[in-house]
């Protein structure tokens, strides 16, 4: 996979079954950037074993394409996001 559309296609499906999968998404934009920082630290360890431990150098397309997946995912919900502190004000 690495021309334009063959990479648009596989976000636009794996977008459609993560949607099936997990159909709500939070409106802490916080907590969804805690899912990319999940699949981008499972893409540079498919890398690492790729690189250092004769992994499959496909696996670390298929992560990426995972976490391409989550910002198209976070993009699509920028307006329901509440962007306010998540501290409560008391110690």
């Amino acid at each position: 996979m690495h021309r334009i559309d063959e990479i648009i296609n596989g976000i636009l499906e794996e977008l459609e079954s993560a949607k099936r999968q997990h159909p709500r998404w939070p409106i802490d934009p916080f907590h969804a950037l805690g899912f990319l920082s999940e699949e981008v630290g499972e893409a540079t360890q498919a890398a690492v074993d790729a690189a250092y431990h004769r992994g499959d150098p496909e696996h670390v397309c298929e992560e990426l394409v995972q976490a391409a997946t989550v910002i198209f995912r976070f993009l699509m919900n920028w307006e329901r996001y509440q962007w306010k502190e998540a501290y409560d004000e008391t110690d």
